[in-house]
């Protein structure tokens, strides 16, 4: 197997966007890139005609398709035959129109996810300037999952959900990755373990990656039935592609978006082939049964074979600026979370080296009421691993980050930079051994004007204060 190249629209869709919005929807698009390999793979024949490549899939919307034979028992035979793990019962399968699929997709986050944790998600996007002033958070994420989203399984009703204007190759890709997830379902009962949990976002995001990791090298592995598996494609080709048609893909989307909704793919990939090249899918199993509790795990497979364990950050209790905030939203981001924010300040290799040092982190948003209005303000404290004041991994993350701040023709000190900024307020960093704490904000909100009255010496000087009293 020699060849492969990326065909269709690219579409990596997950319903979890990374840190951002939690979701236990597991969604492909046939992921961020379908893989077709030549020669041209055997297939199994349904027994009921095959829609054409061209053609639109046609399923019926009833339940009925559960164990029954024709396409999506014989995609479910092939499935079970390259994961190596039994299907337990049939798997039901509908067809929706692409804004019913769409509608379903908002009704499950809406329920499955707090509105206010949803809004809160966006403000730290946005108070750490990684989304435009104006940008209608929630609104774009849907509007990427509507371009993206060719189908997804649903572990509340076990039933798979397809958009109708599929055509045979994408629904061929798009059946071999969402059955793989009905299969974790039957086994691992996957839908439980990504629910919703408050400052649960690092291990979810782990979890996911996982998941979708899984899911993509068995569609391979499908895809090249006869032909070889997913380990003897180029897997930096693969990696290459997914990554650069994902972010190509609707063009109005922060980048940072495209970037979090390609992660779990992208890396999960990469931990589910080191497991595989270990030993085999069984190693896989494995860690189904052993889950990892970071995405610090999934990026290092090396530390979750010793699995180590990240470094607790206690929510913030000290009065943070002149006072009168609390904490409206916290959680943990995480290291692949980390170098997708670090990549809006530098490029992607800069972004890594940067974020593998990560040890452990906490992001809150807090909130006042002041003059009539209210303010809010982003604290994100990570603490790095190494020790000494020197901490290389500290410090990298803090030139990256300062580098980003103040703009690459403005040199920082070797502990803290910042700038002000007209309608957001401070954008700050600042570090002490292996703590970094980057700031965002306070800004007061008033309709669509934002507005901030501090000023960079008042954050720099809490900063340095929180970081001296931070517990080592």
């Amino acid at each position: 197997m020699t060849e492969w190249f990326s065909r269709g629209q690219p579409r990596a869709a997950a319903v979890a966007v990374g840190w951002w919005v939690s979701s236990c929807l597991l969604a492909c698009a046939a992921p961020p890139a379908s893989v077709v390999f030549a020669p041209t793979r055997p297939r199994v024949e349904p027994s009921e005609p095959t829609p054409t490549a061209s053609s639109p899939l046609t399923l019926p919307a009833t339940r009925e398709m559960g164990g029954a034979s024709g396409l999506i028992a014989a995609s479910l035979e092939r499935v079970v035959r390259a994961r190596h793990l039994p299907a337990r019962e049939g798997v039901a399968a509908r067809t929706l129109s692409r804004a019913d699929l769409i509608a379903q997709v908002r009704a499950h986050v809406q329920r499955d996810v707090p509105r206010d944790v949803v809004r809160a998600q966006g403000d730290v996007l946005l108070a750490l300037g990684l989304i435009p002033i104006g940008y209608k958070f929630e609104q774009g994420i849907f509007e990427l999952l509507e371009a993206q989203l060719a189908g997804y399984y649903e572990p509340s009703d076990k039933t798979m959900y397809l958009a109708g204007d599929l055509n045979a190759n994408d629904a061929d890709a798009t059946l071999a990755h969402e059955l793989v997830h009905a299969l974790q379902d039957q086994h691992y009962d996957i839908g439980s373990r990504l629910h919703y949990q408050p400052e649960g976002g690092d291990v979810s995001s782990a979890i996911q990656s996982l998941a979708e990791g899984d899911a993509t090298s068995a569609m391979i592995d499908v895809l090249a039935e006869g032909h070889g598996t997913a380990l003897d494609v180029p897997e930096e080709a693969v990696l290459g592609q997914m990554r650069k048609d994902s972010l190509a893909a609707t063009g109005q989307v922060p980048r940072v978006l495209k970037s979090s909704l390609t992660a779990p793919y992208l890396d999960g990939l990469r931990f589910v082939h080191a497991q595989r090249r270990r030993g085999g899918w069984a190693a896989v199993d494995r860690v189904w049964n052993h889950l990892p509790i970071s995405t610090e795990q999934i990026l290092h497979p090396e530390k979750y074979e010793s699995f180590e364990a990240p470094v607790a950050i206690a929510p913030l209790t000290n009065q943070v600026l002149d006072g009168g905030f609390h904490v409206v939203f916290t959680d943990v981001g995480g290291e692949q979370n980390l170098r997708v924010t670090f990549e809006e300040w530098g490029d992607r290799r800069q972004a890594a080296a940067a974020a593998a040092g990560w040890g452990g982190d906490r992001v809150s948003l807090l909130a006042r009421e002041r003059g009539g209005s209210e303010e809010r303000l982003v604290v994100w404290r990570i603490r790095f691993d190494g020790a000494g004041a020197a901490c290389p991994e500290a410090k990298e993350a803090f030139r990256l980050v300062a580098q980003g701040v103040l703009g690459p023709r403005k040199k920082p000190n070797d502990s803290l930079a910042c700038r002000l900024r007209a309608d957001l307020g401070p954008l700050a960093v600042g570090r002490q051994a292996c703590d970094v704490l980057i700031v965002g904000g306070p800004y007061g909100s008033s309709g669509t004007t934002r507005q901030s009255k501090a000023t960079c010496p008042q954050v720099e000087a809490w900063i340095r204060n929180e970081l001296r009293e931070a517990p080592r």
